[in-house]
């Protein structure tokens, strides 16, 4: 008989959300929690996730509804309504993890228990050996799991689907089974029925194998975790990451600093990437090129600029057009700035312009850049020259995510007056000589 206290250290008047399907596993799981309830005084709350994508799941939430009644449980539920019509599992997977976490909270509860099993650990290693993961990944599972203040815990990591069958037949526990469970189209069948059996006829305890290979790796893991982690301290600061320090790292940590950086942006989307689209990263930070860009999945760019890396939302900016003219006060730019208009004042650096209307065609516009655009400048010795607006924000390292909302003022002959805060063109009129109006960047 199995004793789930040898499995896991309890301790008294421990709360505890228990994740319940109906099926086998997690019946057993709760079966043996209930038989040591009295001894620790534990406080149990059942979950269960409705996906709703079987006519069975409404029985199967029903009897495990009624069960909680019958055992003085508490028992809370959720659907899945979402219509997702590609990657449900991984969509699923993490509306699960939340809605638990949503829970924790509720009920003031730090332990969530699952029933994942040693044939799920050895199912789940080889899937990810076959599909590509990384150091964590190869690990399959952890038997406990500390994530935002809440401990996942799978107790029943070292017993076989035969030790909970078995333990469901001497305690006549009742339990559902999913039907899809034996269809060959989902990848995690074709391992449990083709290759399961074969190692367990090499080994029997072959899950015992696997379980100290997972816990090998996550040591492995830890460890180099450790490192990256104060890598990341040191080389990522403000969300960006220094390149030349990047450079000298090991090639091993630095693909694992990248991923790190991932997981930190994309989150519950990380599964959207790849080892691809690390090697595309590696390889744009050591470009020759100052400044460029790759596109990530989920409108995410991947910037490299004026040595630094970093991440952001491509912005579904529009193209903007506001007119200044003679009864101008005030406009707010979509970056968040302001041009306004001001009386006399001394001061001569690019945040300001004075200008007259003789030397113009109103209204003046500000507006987004257009490519191509050039504005006339005075060189040192007086003389009068054009330069490309965008050549101007690479001189002035303007990162590539704010040029496209950058404002650029320009007359309605379309001829740039002033880029603020950057350069002022040769209309510009000096602070020692009269001017119609005066424009202030702020």
């Amino acid at each position: 008989m199995i004793n789930i206290e040898k499995l896991y250290n309890f301790s008294n008047n421990q709360k505890i959300i228990v994740c319940v399907s109906g099926g086998p596993d997690s019946m057993a799981l709760l079966s043996m929690l209930l038989n040591i309830r009295d001894k620790y005084n534990l406080s149990l709350i059942v979950a269960f996730v409705n996906h709703k994508v079987r006519i069975q799941s409404d029985e199967e939430e029903k009897y495990v509804s009624n069960f909680c009644k019958e055992n003085n449980l508490i028992f809370e539920s959720v659907d899945i309504n979402d219509n997702v019509s590609s990657n449900f599992e991984a969509f699923a997977r993490n509306f699960r993890f939340n809605y638990f976490k949503s829970l924790s909270l509720k009920y003031d509860c730090k332990y969530i228990m699952l029933a994942h099993h040693g044939d799920d650990l050895i199912e789940t290693i080889l899937m990810r050996i076959v599909r590509g993961s990384n150091l964590s990944g190869y690990g399959g599972f952890r038997k406990i799991l500390y994530i935002d203040g809440i401990y996942f815990i799978r107790p029943l990591i070292s017993l076989t689907k035969k030790d909970l069958l078995y333990y469901n037949e001497k305690n006549n526990i009742k339990y559902f089974v999913d039907k899809s469970n034996y269809s060959y189209n989902h990848t995690r069948n074709r391992f449990r029925y083709e290759i399961l059996p074969f190692l367990k006829e090499e080994d029997s305890f072959v899950n015992l194998k696997f379980l100290k290979f997972s816990n090998l790796l996550y040591s492995y893991y830890d460890y180099v975790d450790g490192i990256v982690k104060s890598k990341l301290d040191e080389l990522y600061i403000d969300k960006k990451l220094i390149i030349f320090k990047f450079k000298l790292l090991d090639d091993f940590i630095k693909k694992l600093v990248i991923n790190e950086i991932l997981y930190d942006y994309y989150k519950d989307d990380v599964y959207l990437l790849s080892d691809k689209h690390i090697d595309l990263i590696i390889d744009l930070i050591n470009s020759d090129r100052l400044n460029m860009f790759i596109d990530l999945p989920n409108g995410v760019i991947a910037c490299k600029s004026y040595g630094k890396f970093y991440l952001y939302k491509k912005s579904n900016y529009k193209k903007y057009s506001f007119m200044i003219d003679m009864d101008f006060n005030e406009i707010l730019l979509p970056n968040g700035h302001k041009i306004i208009r001001i009386n006399d004042i001394k001061k001569n650096g690019n945040d300001i312009i004075r200008l007259n209307y003789s030397d113009l065609k109103f209204p003046l516009v500000v507006r987004c850049r257009n490519n191509g655009d050039r504005i006339k400048l005075f060189n040192k010795s007086g003389v009068s020259y054009s330069k490309l607006v965008n050549k101007i924000f690479i001189d002035k390292k303007i990162p590539l995510e704010y040029r496209d909302l950058y404002p650029i003022v320009c007359d309605s002959d379309n001829v740039v007056v002033w880029i603020p805060n950057l350069k002022k063109s040769s209309l510009n009129v000096e602070n020692k000589d009269k001017c119609d109006i005066i424009l202030k960047y702020i």
